[in-house]
Order: C-alpha cells, then structure tokens, then sequence
C-alpha cells in the first residue's frame, strides 16, 4: 500500500506500507510535502514532492535507489506521477505555472508529450494521465474542441515499445469503466 500521512514533525511524507509491517517513509525530494499515488510489483513508487524552490515534481521511488526526480516536459514547472505498470512506464501530468497542463508518458529516463504521439487531426488536448496497465493502455482525462472534458483510453495499435507507437483513442468513458480499469490494472 502506497499513500502520504502527516510525520512526527507534521510534515506530509509518501509512504509504503508492506507486509503488514509499519508504514516506511520515502523521504521526499527536498521540502515538507510527498504523496505516493501509485506502485508496481517490484515495489516502484511513484507520486509528487514538492522541491525547496516550492515547485512540484514527479517522482519514482525504487528501494535501494531511493527517490528519482522525473523532471518535467521543456518548460514546465510541475509535474506529477499518477500510475506505474510493471514495466516501469510512468503516466502524470506536466504544466508550466501559467498553463497548459499536459499528460506524460515517461520511460527510460525519458518524458514524452502525450499529445505528440496522438494524430493532431483528432483534436485532442491530452491533459492528465492517471493509470497504465501492462499492455500498455493508458487512460487519462483530456478534451476535444467544442466540448467539455472527457476520459480517455490510449492503445497501443501494434506491440510496439510506447514511444513509437501510433495510438488509437477511444472516448467517453463511464465512471464504470474507470472503476473496471482500476481494479485491472492493480491485479
């Protein structure tokens, strides 16, 4: 179980709870505030810490290596990561202080617009990922012009690694969906 709580020193800290055991605290990546959203089989962490320059980033948390800043897309200010497959792809979002938010894949040491490897005919605006499972789908909340927000499921047309596939977009998901998705992706 991955999630934040408050420390003895009231300071909000990502935590992993195993085994049944005691909540171990992961640290955060440089200030008072880190919140886990998300782990894998290999226990790989992921979430949001806040840095001392009071800016947010996405990180991966991996025992033995501790805590890894993800950065944030060319010029953004703040990132999160929402969800980890078991290959290690990270999904979140990045933003730039005045905007736009965009939605991330990251792997290899690599974040990628979301929204660079969608047909920019669709009219889509990808702004948040949430989750990925280990086929490689991705679903995540974004828009299209002329109506309002919408979910979304990414899947990979071939089986090809992430980065270079073409992706073929399904939308207007139902909570239900959503829930399915969830439950999915955590087996």
């Amino acid at each position: 179980v991955v999630g934040a709580a408050r420390d003895i020193d009231n300071e909000y800290r990502a935590f992993l709870w195993e085994d049944g055991t005691a909540m171990r605290s992961l640290g955060t990546l440089g200030d008072d505030f880190c919140e886990a959203y998300d782990i894998n089989h290999s226990s790989q962490v992921v979430g949001v810490s806040n840095l001392s320059d009071n800016t947010y980033r996405a990180f991966l948390w991996e025992d033995g290596d501790g805590m890894l800043n993800l950065g944030t897309l060319p010029g953004g200010d703040f990132s999160s990561a929402y969800g980890i497959n078991n290959s290690g792809q990270v999904v979140g979002t990045s933003e730039k202080s005045n905007g736009p938010v965009v939605a991330y894949l990251w792997e290899d040491g690599v974040m990628q617009n979301l929204n660079d490897l969608i047909d920019p005919a669709s009219g889509w605006d990808l702004i948040d990922a949430y989750a990925l499972n280990d086929a490689g789908q991705i679903l995540g909340y974004g828009g299209r012009a002329g109506t309002g927000g919408e979910l979304f499921l990414l899947t990979p047309v071939a089986p090809v690694p992430l980065p270079a596939v073409v992706w073929l977009m399904l939308s207007g998901l139902a909570s239900l969906g959503w829930l399915k998705y969830r439950r999915a992706a955590a087996c």
